[in-house]
């Protein structure tokens, strides 16, 4: 396997976690770094779990974080199709090579019957594991189940003796003894895969040369790699990063504060900021480098920087990292006592919480010069928030820009300015500076317009402004 394919391989069973966008962000790191491509693959067997909210929320965060794909999910690709509940039939072709080989056999026990069973073994200090009563069924008992309507699941046959390892890229060289390992289940009751059948059928056919997940999988490992033996597959590479705890070092949930993106993004934290806290957990560029750019990040990632150690999610990081960033924030200030809005540049830090009340803010103060209420409560709603970036464009590339027109202390002749710049069919907005400055300012111009429109500020008269370029 020379060229690198890997895959993010979400189940659309809830809001996206920061632990699963931060295993998407080690994968789009690698494929870009390597030249090589990402897939997206939907896990979608669970269908007792499947919410179908789920699917659009995870790619709302790949794409606010900037983290595209090449085949899969909505693009398509070679080795589709790429939503595991349409593949059902390859799942049930394997199945049957393994019957077919005696290395898979049906079970008709019930959920009750297995409880029980598991809590016996507890109770004799053993390790929980299916018993195999039903491998050793004679054909007479399996034809009464089956009269009965009973409908079984498939297990995997583990193998009796022996060991399973492999060589981790970060945990390195990882050996489980067979006896320890459950006869699993690959085929569930009601005709879908488990994730763990599933999983290396896709890996195998989708030809991914490098599996990136949680650390949560290595005991799922062993099971994949007897898997990929049954059926003469070769197995990728396995990189499994550390776990993201708590600040206490604990599981992170909800008491820790906010677990999903989006949480952070409606605070009004940068996705720029969350791409470079989130590269850090759990990897290191090799230096004392905080703050990298996501061309930074590409250029530097390799999987032998991954480091073994569980991160802690520390939210100061990610403010320090979010203060960091050149700021390009618009935000619409409306005035509560009298409805009147504006949409303003703020270049403070907040972060600003979306939709949030609040009373007067340095962001607040500078807006309701315009929606003259003077002190009072306003609404912040985020209209637009970006990091700037001092480079030239490349104006191959739809990037955007802003053109500051002019600069005044006067509010009058800012006005002045706009309403020059409004009949002549331009849309600027104002700017409000820490020191009483008024800059008239349009926002959001594709670089390919850029020629037209200062030619447009030429003929007014208007030569002399500042163009600023955002990604």
């Amino acid at each position: 396997m020379d060229q690198v394919r890997v895959r993010f391989a979400p189940s659309p069973t809830g809001i996206p976690h920061v632990g699963n966008i931060r295993s998407a962000l080690f994968n789009w790191l690698f494929a870009r770094h390597a030249g090589g491509t990402l897939i997206l693959r939907v896990e979608d067997t669970d269908r007792e779990r499947y919410d179908e909210k789920s699917l659009p929320a995870i790619l709302e965060s790949l794409r606010w974080l900037g983290l595209d794909w090449d085949e899969g999910a909505e693009k398509g690709g070679e080795f589709g199709p790429y939503h595991q509940s349409e593949r059902l039939g390859i799942y049930q072709e394997h199945a049957d090579t393994l019957l077919a080989s005696g290395q898979a056999y049906y079970c008709y026990c019930s959920s009750e019957r297995l409880t029980e069973m598991r809590k016996r073994q507890r109770e004799a200090k053993q390790n929980p594991k299916y018993d195999r009563t039903c491998l050793e069924l004679t054909e007479a008992e399996l034809q009464k189940l089956k009269e009965r309507g009973v409908t079984p699941v498939l297990r995997f046959k583990i193998p009796d003796s022996g060991t399973t390892g492999w060589n981790d890229v970060v945990r390195k060289d990882v050996l489980f003894e067979n006896t320890q390992l459950d006869d699993f289940v690959l085929m569930k009751s009601d005709g879908y895969p488990t994730y763990n059948f599933a999983n290396i059928i896709d890996d195998h056919l989708m030809r991914i040369s490098h599996v990136i997940r949680g650390e949560e999988f290595v005991s799922s490992t062993p099971k994949h790699l007897l898997l990929y033996r049954a059926f003469g597959y070769e197995p990728p590479r396995f990189v499994h990063v550390p776990l993201i705890l708590g600040p206490d070092r604990g599981k992170l949930s909800k008491r820790h504060g906010a677990t999903s993106v989006f949480e952070y993004r409606d605070q009004g934290y940068l996705p720029e900021a969350m791409v470079n806290f989130l590269s850090l957990l759990g990897w290191s560029p090799g230096n004392d480098q905080e703050y990298l750019s996501k061309a930074e990040l590409v250029k530097l990632f390799t999987l032998e920087g991954i480091n073994k150690s569980a991160s802690i999610f520390d939210t100061n990081k990610l403010t320090a990292a979010h203060k960091a960033l050149p700021f390009n924030t618009h935000v619409k200030v409306t005035n509560l006592e009298n409805g009147k809005s504006v949409v303003v540049r703020i270049n403070d830090r907040g972060p600003f919480i979306e939709g949030r009340i609040i009373d007067l803010s340095r962001a607040g103060a500078k807006a309701i010069a315009m929606t003259g209420a003077g002190i009072a409560r306003v609404r912040v709603d985020i209209v637009k928030t970006a990091a700037a970036t001092g480079t030239a464009p490349d104006t191959s590339r739809n990037l955007l820009c802003s053109i500051q027109v002019g600069a005044f202390s006067s509010r009058e002749n800012a006005l002045r300015l706009k309403s020059l710049l409004e009949s002549n069919g331009l849309t600027p907005e104002f700017e409000f500076t820490d020191v009483g400055i008024i800059r008239v300012v349009l926002y959001n111009i594709p670089t390919p317009d850029l020629g037209k429109t200062t030619s447009s500020l030429r003929k007014l008269g208007i030569s002399q402004v500042l163009i600023r370029y955002s990604n």
